[in-house]
């Protein structure tokens, strides 16, 4: 089986009504991800069924499988096969146990606590400070010394070893101007520099909230020699990190060697330690993850963190505090955007100056969180902005709507949902791809509008993330008529237990050839629901031509809706085309080649075909319209379902102009 088409998914067994058998391994499967391939990873995972089917069971199934205790009322209770036990199951276990992954520090703002020395360290060797200080030399006409020799300097005047009069001087620039950085103690830190006085304080426990990037890793060798090296001769040396496993070799003696100098010179050593190799991580130590089978082949850490919204509700009055008692909801933004929550101090805010920074960068934060939140809500002419104003003594936020001030008491009760989850939930977890988001009864208090948007986000961000989120729904805007890969059926069984469906081609039932029509069900409502208004329809009857067809339309930005039909693939019957008839009035379906009897009859019977050979002569189906390369990539599909999502959706993502320009002439062909 080729690695592309793995999949992931969750196993339940024995769980209240689901999975019960003997085999603790062979219970009910939910598909999580059809493919693992990081660009595909995440996105939606939809579970319909109807009332008391088991939806809400599968999502607190998957609640329990990082350990948590399961309950009493976690067992069946019509049947005592066994004990519940919910897993992972990826690409059936070939890769073994995997790592989860570790958050490192970059380009967000992160805390970083530990002594003021490694703070200090790992702030200087961020590359916007050293930005700051080639502008600073520059300014002053000097030349500024490379990275590694600017590090030198920096770490040489930290320990107090040497006294640089200009590296007290850019260190002050670098601090100043770095207006992201906060810190209670920056005054008393920039005092301490300008005496040259910064290693009386280094080893005091200190937090700072910071972003930026750092350098790459730099070993500074033997720079804390000092008053040695007219005696020995022996100068600095710098090497970069893929070289520390050679000059280990070569260097295993160099403690030795000091304090044999310290011995026959007399001199005060300091602290031997400082003759060791350094290798330079600042304040913040990465841990290091051991590849496994799984990173190794696709890239990335698999993560497996699962998180449940509970809505938290934000009342009027936690829009404002006093800055010595600041509310929850104003330290939970504070760390949202990243912010150490510490630096609502007294001391700190005490300068006019401090709070003015940090009121504007911290508004510049909003004014990036504001645009985010304006993509969930409908377009009706309304622009939300959010805005932090920070006095002497209090601290509030506030909510505006074009301009003008509004009152979150006064929105609607959707409206507050969706800014609580927003803040409260999506932008307050640092998520790795591979986790899991779980919401029920989700958009049962939003419009219909805002949860088809809402929907569409996630599924954008799920992709970007790699997050998948796992909602359970009875609302049909939830649904994209062309992203049916993302349903999962919930079936009552008349045994009382329940099954999950997971892909279109089994939720059929009685015969009958409409593939949405159990969704719909469901659902309690018509195809229009689901069908996106203003757009035309064609009918398939192969999962692969669902796939194409809708995945190219989407990229293309046409107005398409597909609808797969079952089990038609040999032939239309009579009930197939009164299926078709249910939906659209004047059906067009997709057929291969150009059998101009099968055609006429369809025809007859007020079925409209269309084919890629009304504009390729020779044509049978829609892989004509890909290029010789992107043909090929079709070979990978083992005929699977998920098998044909993977493969498609790679695809579409890196086509060919001459495929790209193909299906959009098809395309412009149908919408004639």
């Amino acid at each position: 089986m080729n690695t592309h088409n793995e999949t992931r998914s969750v196993v339940i067994s024995n769980f209240r009504n689901l999975g019960i058998s003997d085999d603790m391994y062979s219970g009910e499967r939910l598909v999580l991800n059809r493919t693992l391939d990081r660009n595909n990873l995440g996105g939606l995972v939809t579970i319909l069924g109807y009332n008391n089917s088991g939806k809400t069971n599968v999502l607190d199934a998957i609640c329990k499988i990082n350990g948590l205790a399961f309950e009493e009322t976690d067992n069946c209770d019509f049947n005592e096969k066994g004990k519940p036990f919910v897993y992972f199951d990826v690409a059936g276990g070939k890769y073994g146990q995997m790592e989860q992954p570790i958050l490192t520090p970059g380009v967000h703002r992160i805390t970083i606590e530990g002594s003021l020395k490694s703070l200090l360290l790992y702030v200087l060797k961020q590359k916007e400070s050293y930005a700051l200080y080639v502008e600073h030399m520059s300014e002053k006409g000097m030349d500024p010394l490379a990275p590694v020799e600017y590090m030198n300097d920096c770490l040489a005047f930290i320990r107090g070893k040497v006294s640089l009069e200009n590296t007290a001087e850019y260190i002050s620039y670098i601090l100043s101007d770095r207006t992201d950085i906060q810190c209670r103690d920056l005054g008393n830190i920039l005092y301490y520099i300008g005496r040259r006085e910064i290693q009386s304080v280094a080893n005091e426990s200190t937090r700072m909230s910071v972003k930026g990037t750092v350098m790459d890793d730099i070993v500074l060798v033997g720079e804390g020699m000092g008053p040695f090296r007219k005696s020995t001769g022996v100068e600095p040396e710098y090497i970069e990190k893929d070289r520390m496993d050679e000059y280990r070799s070569k260097n295993k003696g160099i403690k030795s060697f000091v304090k044999m100098v310290v011995d026959a010179t007399g001199l005060d050593s300091g602290s031997i330690e400082d003759y060791d190799i350094v290798e330079f991580t600042g304040g913040v130590r990465e841990t290091e993850v051991v590849p496994d089978a799984f990173s190794e082949r696709y890239g990335y850490n698999l993560g497996s963190n699962v998180y449940r919204y509970d809505r938290r509700i934000i009342k009027e009055s936690d829009l404002e505090s006093k800055i010595s008692e600041p509310s929850f909801f104003i330290c939970n933004l504070f760390t949202i955007l990243g912010y150490d929550p510490g630096i609502l101090d007294e001391k700190y805010l005490e300068s006019s100056k401090t709070r003015e920074n940090l009121e504007k960068e911290f508004n510049a934060e909003l004014q990036m969180a504001s645009e985010e939140f304006n993509s969930l809500v409908p377009m009706d002419g309304k622009r939300y902005g959010m805005n932090m104003r920070i006095d002497s003594d209090h601290i509030r936020f506030s909510l505006s709507v074009n301009g003008e001030p509004v009152k979150l008491e006064h929105q609607s009760e959707g409206f507050r949902w969706l800014f609580e989850f927003f803040l409260n939930f999506l932008r307050s977890k640092k998520f790795m791809a591979g986790d899991l988001i779980l919401l029920d009864e989700f958009g049962g208090l939003l419009n219909f509008d805002t949860v088809r948007r809402l929907t569409e986000y996630m599924r954008t961000f799920g992709k970007r993330t790699g997050i998948t989120f796992v909602i359970a729904t009875q609302n049909p805007m939830a649904i994209d008529i062309n992203h049916l890969e993302e349903v999962r059926m919930v079936m009552s069984n008349e045994d009382r237990t329940s099954s999950v469906i997971n892909d279109f081609t089994g939720f059929g039932y009685n015969g009958d050839m409409d593939a949405v029509r159990p969704i719909l069900s469901s659902l309690t409502v018509n195809h229009h629901f689901l069908q996106t208004g203003g757009t035309y329809t064609v009918f398939v009857r192969t999962v692969k031509e669902y796939f194409l067809l809708s995945r190219f339309a989407e990229k293309s930005g046409t107005d398409l809706d597909v609808i797969p039909l079952l089990d038609t693939e040999n032939g239309i019957g009579d009930q197939a085309i009164e299926s078709m008839k249910t939906i659209d009035r004047r059906p067009v379906l997709l057929v291969s080649g150009n059998d101009s009897k099968f055609r006429e009859m369809l025809k007859e019977k007020g079925v409209e075909t269309c084919s890629v050979s009304d504009i390729l002569d020779g044509a049978e189906d829609l892989s004509d319209l890909l290029s010789d390369e992107d043909r090929m990539k079709m070979d990978d599909i083992d005929g699977s379902f998920d098998s044909v999502y993977s493969v498609v959706q790679r695809l579409a993502d890196t086509a060919s102009k001459e495929t790209l320009e193909n299906c959009s002439e098809f395309l412009d062909y149908l919408s004639v």
